[in-house]
């Protein structure tokens, strides 16, 4: 008496990647993970990295499109340079990264760090609108609002202080951050924290230097009777 058995079915198709993870010894690289890598080529189309991984990153033309002639002539092979993962395999098993995404990733690590440190900086004002001042910082751009501006009074009216806005563009100015937000892509900045902590930094240093007998050169502020400001 013969038996049939039942037919059997044809092994699943194993993607490369799938294959690679099997064999064990793969760094599966994940969306929003920051790796650095040395440029293998260069090219008006793409640009190529070693990762480290068994197979190279891809940087395409519409990322190279996003980064400033000044960085991309850095850009050359050798040279190791931070990226950000946006697709881990596309269609083709390509792993596609992003150059422009991780500096300014990088710039907002950066920011976050001066926040928590409470460190002042200086940047450069490169607009203005009827809320305040934009500021360049890294590859980001920092807002620093009226009302965190020293030279700006309460009851300016919104003419005058457009105008006065106006006269910082190009400037450079004291700063400290007072918000990071990489997610709602908020940088705001504050010139008029900064100023005051200067000052009282500043004086500070001036009261631990002075000594009795020193002549120094003042402004007179006010007048009362028993003493002069």
């Amino acid at each position: 008496m013969s038996t049939t058995l039942p037919p059997t079915k044809p092994p699943a198709e194993v993607h490369p990647m799938q294959a690679l993870l099997e064999q064990g010894g793969y760094d599966m690289p994940q969306r929003g993970d920051i790796r650095e890598g040395t440029i293998l080529s260069v090219s008006p189309q793409e640009i190529v990295i070693d990762l480290g991984l068994k197979r190279e990153a891809i940087v395409p033309a519409n990322d190279l499109a996003r980064i400033d002639k000044a960085t991309l002539a850095e850009i050359t092979v050798g040279t190791t340079w931070p990226v950000y993962i946006l697709q881990p395999s596309d269609r083709e098993g390509n792993l596609i990264v992003s150059l422009s995404r991780a500096l300014q990733e990088k710039d907002w690590l950066v920011a976050q760090q001066m926040l928590e440190n409470n460190e002042i900086f200086e940047a450069q004002v490169c607009g203005h609108n009827a809320g305040g001042l934009e500021v360049t910082f890294g590859k980001l751009r920092g807002f620093v609002p009226a009302s965190h501006i020293s030279t700006i009074p309460k009851d300016m009216s919104a003419e005058d202080r457009k105008a006065h806005l106006a006269t910082y563009v190009g400037k450079t100015i004291p700063l400290k951050m007072v918000e990071v937000d990489r997610k709602r892509r908020r940088l705001i900045m504050s010139e008029r924290a900064a100023r005051r902590r200067w000052q009282r930094e500043h004086r500070k240093q001036v009261l631990e230097e002075i000594k009795v007998g020193d002549v120094r050169r003042g402004v007179v502020r006010s007048m009362s009777e028993f003493g002069v400001f």
